[in-house]
């Protein structure tokens, strides 16, 4: 039995119970997930545990296979029918999951950066287990001193059946799952968890928009000369690009905040009414003009053009949306800001002009708006894929994607093991973009995950834009 686009969730999981090899077309987010997948675009996600006991391989090896069972979006990954991208259920495989002895973190992420799944058999996912071994000495964890014994579980993911909501709830899925294996409760892998939407709701938003648009010249005009001039302006950061350290690489620098620091963040982003992500924003804005400064880039005004991820389940109408899973991000809401060299002299400013950017173009849907303008310009030519591509050919300087607090979504844990933290990273050295910036907070401590093209910016450069966000951070609350 054969599906239209965007058949609901009902539709989907009858077909997912029955064994329906193709499921539906897919969606244009699935499409463009597809279509940098091709071009070296990974995702990986990882769990700091904590456990009361030594974890057992086989536990964790459990409750990976009941999260595949349970979770629809794992079993589903995308080929050509008829020249068109479908979404379809695919053979049935083993997680990729294997227990790490011999090879560090650094060059675990950096495998996942690069790891191409089986398209004809699922999961969508793989893991990797690594023991902690920073400290000996039991219970330093801030968060949990009575669970000793610490791990780093590393999910590597397939952009097109998740986005960022989506992976945090498969994450709290899986630790429910673990403490549940771990303690012998019975897990009924006939319950899905979670629901795998296709993109009905966005899409009735977006042809609204589009009705709009077709209906008011104006309009027109103005959306044509704004993506005009987005293709115009060319990365600023390309300055600060210097000889390769590593071709074809993306690396990563973390920092997370202690929850003291945290807190006096979040209570100065509220008293001064802006936001977490337009002040991120200012912030990451105000390092790479102070870095332009030092490397001899002078300009009185600097145009940095920032691309920002939105969750477009904000605009369904549907209350419940926190266990929606599949890739429901619209990409990308664009801020061109006028960035003066002395910033810091007005940096109060600059930042809540941002926030009221922000503010504006989210409440007005402006990303929907974008959307439907995409869709009205078409390439006729096909990709790749064989799917209507939808051309990008312009680029910023940093995209940033903002989560807000995610412990909700991930949970902390059971009776025991428990999460003490969640990183994300994305590779971008197959992309447009040259810098990726994520934050997020979890159990009141703000992570920021900065991933850059490594022939881009080498590793010193990158490091000191990472030290002037958190310094300057620092002093907004001293």
């Amino acid at each position: 039995m054969h599906k239209s686009a965007n058949s609901g969730n009902d539709t989907f999981q009858d077909e997912f119970h029955v064994n329906c090899k193709w499921l539906r077309k897919a969606t244009e987010a699935e499409c463009e997930m597809e279509e940098v997948y091709l071009r070296g675009h990974r995702l990986w996600y990882q769990l700091d545990l904590s456990s009361l006991k030594p974890l057992q391989d086989d536990h964790v090896r459990r409750a990976l296979g009941h999260l595949y069972k349970k979770a629809p979006n794992l079993a589903v990954t995308f080929a050509k029918r008829e020249g068109e991208l479908w979404a379809k259920r695919t053979t049935s495989g083993a997680i990729d999951f294997q227990v790490v002895k011999h090879e560090t973190l650094e060059e675990v992420r950096s495998s996942l950066h690069r790891y191409n799944f089986n398209d004809k058999i699922a999961p969508t996912l793989c893991a990797r287990l690594l023991e902690d071994k920073t400290t000996n000495a039991a219970g330093v964890n801030e968060l949990e001193p009575s669970f000793p014994y610490k791990y780093h579980l590393v999910f590597g993911i397939r952009h097109s059946v998740v986005d960022g909501t989506s992976t945090m709830t498969l994450m709290g899925y899986f630790i429910k799952l673990l403490n549940d294996v771990i303690s012998g409760a019975s897990v009924d892998n006939g319950v899905p968890l979670g629901r795998f939407l296709s993109n009905e709701e966005t899409l009735k938003l977006i042809l609204e928009k589009k009705k709009e648009i077709e209906g008011e010249a104006q309009l027109l005009q103005q959306l044509q000369d704004e993506f005009q001039y987005k293709k115009e302006i060319k990365p600023l950061v390309l300055k600060l690009s210097k000889e390769p350290q590593f071709s074809k690489r993306t690396a990563t620098i973390f920092t997370v905040l202690n929850q003291t620091t945290t807190r006096s963040f979040i209570a100065k982003c509220h008293s001064e009414n802006v936001t977490i992500n337009s002040m991120m924003t200012a912030l990451i804005n105000r390092a790479i003009v102070e870095l332009f400064v030092e490397e001899d880039i002078l300009q009185d005004c600097y145009k940095i053009q920032t691309f920002h991820a939105v969750n477009l389940r904000r605009y369904w109408s549907s209350t419940e949306v926190s266990e929606t899973l599949g890739c429901h991000i619209g990409f990308p809401l664009i801020v061109n800001a006028e960035t003066p060299r002395d910033l810091q002299s007005c940096f109060w400013e600059y930042a809540k002009n941002l926030h009221a950017r922000f503010k504006e173009d989210l409440a007005s849907g402006k990303i929907l708006q974008n959307e439907a303008y995409k869709m009205m310009q078409l390439s006729k030519d096909e990709s790749h894929d064989g799917h209507t591509h939808v051309p990008n050919d312009y680029a910023g300087d940093y995209v940033t994607s903002s989560m807000g607090d995610v412990t909700r979504l991930v949970t902390t844990g059971g009776d025991n093991v428990r999460i003490t933290n969640v990183l994300r990273s994305t590779s971008i050295h197959g992309t447009e973009f040259p810098l990726l910036f994520n934050y997020h907070t979890f159990r009141n401590r703000l992570t920021l995950g900065f991933d850059y093209n490594t022939d881009v910016l080498d590793t010193d450069t990158a490091g000191r834009i990472q030290s002037k966000i958190i310094m300057h951070l620092k002093e907004l609350i001293s």
